[in-house]
């Protein structure tokens, strides 16, 4: 609970540290800052990952300005109620940069990436698009409106070809057809209302897709291993999403987290663990009411802050490894097993003219003619999706969310019709782009994958 004061350092684009060796210090400065920023400093959290050099920094003509990393918002009261994002985005761009890297800028005009209010600037819109070898689409999105709203989406669009033989998978560079990662993070009316919504959108609704990348849930008590994630936040109050929103799910799991954080509610429960770790088993009944006493409107903010940026990890690190990038080591060592486990279980092979002569092997080919199980390492390579039937899910997931994302109805408030129609078209949810990149790079002739049902 002491940790609390930590706020003013979390409210901008920098993580948690320790610079007084003691107790987190955080500025003291509580308006908007109207010098040059400064970069961001580095905990020992993100070390490893922030040695990567950001594309902007590369590329000439945009080196001005931040990556998601890097850029820098008004620090919120450290005693907001409102939680920011911005070490969740910090986290998740030079986690996938490292992972799916080097990014490639995708050129947007700078009055649609970025857009500021009329009351002191706020609210403040800021965009970038990325693309790279296994990423056809990086989308990072930021509000800041100061203690009223911060809200933080990002989607991750694999690159539909990837690599080899697309039909078999052999030599492939990724997996192609795999599901988006969705995150969407919201703190609303001053922090009376925050929503997290985090997933693996599935391009089909296949059983033979949502088993292969698990996303099934069977209901008799077994989890895939997405749901399993999931459940471990269960103290960020996971509940069922709205209908009004999700009524056709077509593009979203049935192990998305969506919850909505009560930070009191947490910031009690944190204590009450404090307390029996540390051996007390007597608690008042006033307990729950004095915990928030000392924090004020921002008691358990930190707490949700660190459980959502725990779930986006997690479930990060659950859509890279069915990405399954770089890894043609491993996958040369499984086939290697493969082979080994096939030749160990079929026994010695004698030949169709073979000491036992042909007796039992009437009407069939014979042991040498006989059609060999392909090794299960194919198996997990064959993609189901064809790159042509991947970019046609990808459009079709973005005509969906058009339709629907409550988000564009801000932004036509904030800045005008004509502008939330280009900030849709341009960068949220363009209308049948992957199947033009596909088309324009000449892969459109890919054939189809083993998908009954998309």
């Amino acid at each position: 609970i002491q940790r609390r004061d930590a706020r003013g350092v979390t409210a901008a684009a920098r993580p948690l540290e320790s610079t007084t060796g003691g107790r987190v210090s955080f500025s003291s400065r509580r308006t908007p800052r109207r010098h040059a920023p400064r970069p961001p400093r580095v905990s020992p959290m993100d070390a490893s990952l922030s040695d990567t050099p950001s594309a902007f920094e590369k590329l000439d003509g945009i080196a001005d300005r931040p990556t998601p990393a890097s850029v820098e918002f008004d620090l919120l009261p450290f005693d907001s109620a409102c939680v920011p994002w911005t070490a969740h985005m910090r986290w998740v761009f030079n986690r996938l940069e490292s992972a799916l890297g080097p990014f490639v800028p995708v050129p947007m005009d700078a009055d649609v990436c970025t857009n500021f209010g009329k009351n002191n600037g706020k609210p403040r819109v800021e965009s970038w698009v990325y693309r790279s070898q296994y990423a056809r689409r990086i989308r990072f999105t930021y509000v800041d409106q100061g203690e009223e709203k911060q809200i933080f989406n990002a989607v991750v669009y694999p690159e539909p070809s990837s690599g080899g033989d697309e039909k078999s998978g052999k030599n492939k560079t990724h997996n192609g057809d795999c599901p988006l990662l969705g995150v969407d993070l919201l703190c609303l009316a001053k922090g009376k209302n925050i929503l997290v919504g985090i997933d693996l959108q599935p391009l089909s609704q296949d059983s033979t897709y949502l088993e292969r990348y698990g996303l099934t849930c069977s209901g008799n008590g077994v989890t895939d291993d997405l749901a399993a994630i999931r459940d471990a936040f269960g103290d960020l109050n996971a509940v069922t999403p709205s209908k009004r929103f999700y009524q056709d799910a077509r593009f979203f799991s049935q192990s998305m987290l969506f919850a909505r954080p009560d930070p009191k509610a947490m910031a009690t429960h944190a204590a009450q663990q404090a307390l029996a770790a540390a051996g007390v088993e007597c608690v008042p009944e006033t307990f729950a009411d004095d915990v928030c006493v000392a924090e004020g409107p921002g008691c358990g903010t930190q707490v949700v802050e660190e459980r959502t940026l725990a779930a986006v990890k997690a479930y990060c690190e659950f859509f890279l490894e069915k990405l399954d990038v770089a890894n043609e080591v491993r996958r040369g060592e499984k086939e290697e097993e493969d082979a080994l486990v096939a030749n160990v279980t079929a026994g010695p092979d004698f030949g169709a003219e073979s000491a036992f002569g042909d007796e039992g092997n009437e009407g069939n080919e014979g042991a040498a003619g006989a059609e060999k199980p392909k090794p299960k390492s194919e198996e997990r390579d064959a993609r189901i999706l064809s790159p042509l039937e991947t970019a046609e899910a990808h459009d079709a997931h973005d005509a969906w969310q058009k339709q629907r994302d409550p988000a564009i109805a801000l932004f036509e408030n904030w800045f005008g019709k004509v502008w939330a129609e280009r900030m849709v078209d341009e960068v949220l949810f363009p209308t049948g782009l992957a199947v033009r990149e596909l088309e324009a790079r000449g892969l459109l002739g890919l054939g189809k994958g083993n998908a009954v049902e998309k």
